[in-house]
């Protein structure tokens, strides 16, 4: 699981490493990163959580479902998490790592 969040964040332009992102997995404490980044992982570790424990993996996908996912990651950071977005989606930032050679 540590590796899907690890690469998940860094898809979203999370500042972290992938020691960071199991030490904060499994509960533990990181340094130099922001508290936004720290809750960014937790939320992916909480989605993830959410679709292994509860089962739903093996329901049929659903707009429901996939709402109920992006209303976790989005937890504290969106004010219409869950809902489909209304303005379009950059990949600037994903651009930047990749010319950092992250």
């Amino acid at each position: 699981m540590v590796d899907s969040i690890y690469k998940q964040a860094m898809l979203e332009g999370v500042a972290t490493t992938y020691s960071d992102t199991e030490n904060i997995v499994n509960g533990g404490k990181v340094m130099n990163m922001t508290s936004n980044d720290i809750a960014k992982v937790i939320n992916l570790k909480r989605a993830w959580e959410f679709i292994l424990n509860d089962g739903v993996i093996s329901y049929p996908t659903n707009y429901a479902i996939l709402c109920q996912i992006n209303s976790i990651i989005e937890d504290g950071f969106s004010c219409v998490a869950g809902r489909l977005r209304s303005v379009p989606v950059s990949y600037t930032h994903l651009r930047a790592h990749e010319t950092r050679g992250n």
